[in-house]
């Protein structure tokens, strides 16, 4: 067999050039490859004096992504199924969809929402253009090698109402109840895609030594590995909206989960009030906290993977696992039961509209834009002209653009704000036209980031 002809290169490594030795194989993980469908439907069924509506969506998704490729000459690669190497695919036919349905209607001046939904996603996770190098020349170069399933029922209760408090003062309160059901399965399908086959190579550079384990290019669930995890969740909230005037309204929420695992109970809420000044200022404030509970994935899901080292002349596998945190190994090692993660918001705000056109904030500008510079009369401090007839004052709703950024999350705080971009204005001088816009700072506190557990034995 003449010798493989490619250029290729690694990263941090010089390149293969033509007419070398195969030692080497072709790495084509670039894009993936996906192929999918997506469904929905939207029903309203007017029935008598309620209302019956649905929802839901399908999906599914065929997707095949190229892997590192593996050297002919490698202990991951045997020469009687690819002589020049390979690039292994990882592979994934994943099935979601979700269907809710529900009543709504009005009776003794509540607002009432009665409603069911329930989702699945399952997904069938592979590898094709591959091998188990551990089984030999026999290997198969096709595996499914895990599945996953993840089931959520939600019941939901909502009333509303709307109570008028005498004068211009008015309350909105709204009340409900949830009951939540969800469950995460995993389950290992090809034994070959894990299976220790225990083949040396007989002849070559590689004589004498064993074969890698597992197959190339995919994520490998073990028996051990295998989840089973559901827990139910009941929840509760109050919700009220006081408008004390016109101009000035207090908001105040409150929603208590209970989660029958490690997650325990949760107490979330916010108060906030807004005060209007004018049409065209008005002040915000809010404080609140919040919470994520640990996903059921989190919680169950684990992997291993297994390479052979050479101990004291004698090659033996040695185990990787990403590990389960209430399994043996990681209570052994400290591992506790996770916790949801929770956050702590303070949000003060101004907010100016600018539809009425007020004079902008910050100093006088000179529309530098459309004058030429004139050579005897230089543009003096900060932009300003001395030619007070060409001094301005510049307008929000003129030349101006406001873009509010999203919260940027660091380990212990988080700031959000809302920059004003503009190319004539100072910055914090200009409003969007469309209503909101000067955020001061928001203040979070962000408790530290807990990592998965992972071993190697």
């Amino acid at each position: 067999m003449s010798p493989a002809r490619f250029i290729i290169r690694y990263p941090a490594a010089r390149p293969i050039r033509a007419n070398s030795p195969p030692t080497a194989a072709p790495i084509r993980a670039a894009f993936p490859d996906v192929k999918d469908v997506k469904v929905a439907q939207t029903l309203v069924l007017p029935l008598g004096n309620v209302e019956f509506y649905s929802d839901g969506t399908f999906g599914y998704r065929d997707a095949r992504v190229g892997q590192a490729g593996r050297r002919p000459n490698s202990n991951q690669n045997i020469l009687e199924i690819y002589p020049d190497g390979f690039t292994p695919f990882y592979t994934l036919k994943e099935t979601d969809f979700q269907f809710t349905g529900g009543l709504r209607g009005e009776t003794s001046g509540w607002n009432i929402d009665l409603s069911r939904t329930y989702g699945r996603n399952y997904a069938e996770n592979g590898a094709d253009n591959t091998l188990n190098a551990s089984l030999g020349p026999s290997s198969p170069t096709e595996f499914k090698t895990f599945s996953s399933a993840f089931d959520q029922w939600t019941n939901n209760l909502d009333l509303t109402r709307r109570v008028e408090l005498g004068g211009e003062a008015a309350l909105q309160v709204s009340m409900g109840a949830e009951y939540r059901y969800e469950s995460y399965v995993t389950k290992p399908l090809d034994v070959d895609s894990y299976r220790n086959g225990g083949y040396f190579y007989p002849t070559g550079p590689l004589a004498g030594r064993p074969a890698q384990v597992g197959a190339q290019g995919a994520i490998v669930v073990t028996p051990e590995d295998a989840a089973d995890i559901n827990r139910n969740i009941w929840a509760g909230y109050v919700d009220l909206a006081l408008d004390v005037s016109p101009r000035f309204l207090v908001t105040a929420a409150g929603r208590f989960e209970h989660f029958d695992d490690s997650s325990g109970s949760v107490f979330s809420g916010k108060v906030s009030a807004r005060y209007e000044v004018t049409d065209w200022l008005a002040f915000r404030g809010a404080f609140s906290n919040g919470f994520r509970a640990p996903s059921l994935a989190q919680q169950d899901f684990a992997q291993t993977s297994t390479s052979i080292n050479l101990v004291g002349g004698v090659y033996i596998p040695v185990l990787t696992k990403i590990v389960k945190t209430n399994s043996a190994v990681a209570q052994a090692l400290g591992a506790q039961a996770l916790k949801p993660e929770k956050v702590e918001e303070l949000q003060p705000r101004l907010h100016l509209d600018a539809r009425v056109r007020p004079l902008a904030l910050g100093r006088r500008l000179s529309d530098r834009s459309r004058r030429p510079h004139h050579p005897h009369r230089p543009v003096v401090g900060n932009g300003h002209s001395e030619y007070p007839d060409r001094q301005r004052l510049f307008r929000a709703t003129s030349r101006c653009a406001s873009s509010p950024t999203p919260s940027i999350r660091a380990r212990g705080a988080s700031m959000s704000s809302a920059p004003m971009r503009s190319t004539s204005a100072a910055p914090g001088a200009c409003a969007r036209a469309s209503g909101s816009i000067i955020m001061i700072p928001t203040l979070r506190r962000l408790p530290p980031t807990r990592a998965n557990s992972r071993v190697s034995a």
